[in-house]
């Protein structure tokens, strides 16, 4: 044949799949020769053996595991054996009695599938399954054939294992249920027979999480039945398994998020949040220091529930506050949550351009709202408040070291404005400041980018 072909291992890993040979032929005898890279010099080969490949092309199939499975949910996937050097794989469906013949073509990277894609699948109906490869751009010849079931009903979710049966320790933990492939919509049905109590919650496929405090007319310390149903194909499938749910043995309440809780500020340039309550058309902070016969409270709308303590009248700098945190909930307010205690920073000042200071202005009114946040790092959208038309507007974006990412005059009206703002590249990972001004009032937010963030 004329056939040589090199093949370099690592000493990791010695072994060799022959099927990753280029070029190497079915039904065929090889002589085979190794030698081995001793302190940067090759040795000379050892004695020749012969191998002899397997009579049959190679080909790909369903692995064993899916093979003749009987399936008992749509979000089950199946899955064929990788091929060496694929770039892409065919899976054939095919049921002869029913004239039905269907090819999915996946990426390497995906080989998998999820058998409610295939368009036209039947619900409890038996296919025969091939699967080949592409490799340099030609499909191999297709595998042996495996059967598959599919369920005997359209696609049903219910809550995750974790969640079914939870009591649940606190307001702030969501309850989520099983991903469905091509599901659109997830519906949640909350149910208590003996308080006459039904809710049905819908949810995006990309957010099918619930927080239960979010469900209207939610009790305390009581259990409630839970059912998850399915759009799929602009179709809702019936509703899976009840699962119980308990909520809390306390009323909702909020407090200072885990992470501001215990806070000593290095800048007031960095604002401080409670935890979002559902319903809640007002948010009431208290800042406390005993000591000092000092009591204070700022109020906040739930768009912006965010409070830059250089904005609470007669703060100190130095100095450790009490903050608890109430929320206003059809027209009452609840209970005031935990206390948490910050420490304001040592001087009214924040980091600056090129590595310099410069002295905050106090803003009474200013508003700025960021979202997403955490963010991709391509665009975010502003919502301001507050604002002097009469005045410049700008936002000006910097790094934590000071370096401007960009700056942008803004255009209000009444005294607000909504902007998308782009920026001109990728953003790298990590934390950065947006700083808007209106004449000479400034309010300082975070942003957050993480590169493996999802924008939708």
């Amino acid at each position: 044949l004329g056939f040589t072909y090199n093949y370099i291992r690592n000493y990791q890993w010695r072994y060799i799949y022959i099927t990753d040979v280029p070029g190497i032929l079915s039904g065929t005898t090889y002589n085979i020769r190794v030698r081995a890279k001793v302190g940067g010099i090759y040795g000379p080969y050892g004695v020749t053996c012969q191998i002899t490949t397997p009579a049959n092309p190679k080909s790909t199939q369903l692995e064993s595991s899916d093979c003749g499975i009987v399936m008992t949910s749509y979000s089950n996937s199946i899955r064929c054996d990788y091929y060496s050097n694929a770039t892409d794989y065919e899976y054939e469906f095919v049921n002869t009695g029913l004239g039905y013949n269907q090819t999915v073509t996946r990426n390497y990277q995906w080989r998998y599938v999820y058998v409610n894609q295939v368009p036209g699948i039947q619900d409890g109906v038996t296919y025969d399954v091939r699967v080949r490869a592409k490799v340099g751009g030609v499909y191999t010849s297709y595998g042996t054939i495996c059967q598959i079931t599919t369920p005997s009903s359209a696609p049903t979710s219910k809550l995750i294992a974790s969640d079914c049966g939870v009591s649940l320790p606190n307001w702030t933990v969501d309850i989520n249920c099983d991903y469905i492939a091509n599901a659109t919509e997830y519906e949640y049905e909350i149910t208590n027979t003996g308080l006459g109590f039904t809710y049905n919650y819908v949810r995006n496929y990309q957010w099918r999480y619930i927080y239960i405090v979010d469900v209207p007319g939610i009790l305390s310390n009581t259990t409630y039945n839970v059912r998850v149903r399915v759009k799929v194909g602009g179709v809702y499938g019936p509703y899976g398994p009840i699962c119980q749910v308990t909520t809390p043995s306390f009323p909702p309440s909020t407090q200072l998020r885990s992470s501001d809780c215990g806070l000593i500020m290095s800048s007031f340039s960095n604002p401080i949040m409670c935890d979002q309550l559902s319903g809640a058309t007002k948010y009431q902070y208290q800042f406390v220091n005993t000591g000092l016969g000092y009591n204070q409270t700022v109020g906040r709308l739930p768009q912006w529930r965010s409070v830059t303590v250089s904005q609470v009248p007669g703060i100190q700098v130095s100095t450790t506050y009490d903050v608890r945190v109430r929320a206003e909930i059809g027209g009452v307010f609840t209970a005031y949550g935990p206390m948490c205690q910050i420490t304001t920073p040592g001087s009214f000042r924040m980091s600056g351009e090129e590595g310099g200071e410069e002295q905050i202005t106090l803003a009474e009114e200013l508003n700025l709202s960021v979202f997403p946040n955490p963010n991709s790092g391509s665009n975010f959208t502003i919502d301001i408040s507050g604002v002097n038309d009469s005045k410049l507007t700008t936002i000006k974006i910097v790094d934590l070291l000071g370096k401007e990412i960009m700056k942008k005059e803004i255009s209000t009206i009444s005294g607000s404005a909504t902007e998308k703002v782009n920026f001109e590249s990728q953003l790298q990972s990590g934390v950065y400041l947006i700083v808007l001004q209106n004449g000479q009032e400034k309010l300082t937010k975070k942003l957050v980018v993480r590169s493996n963030y999802h924008q939708f």
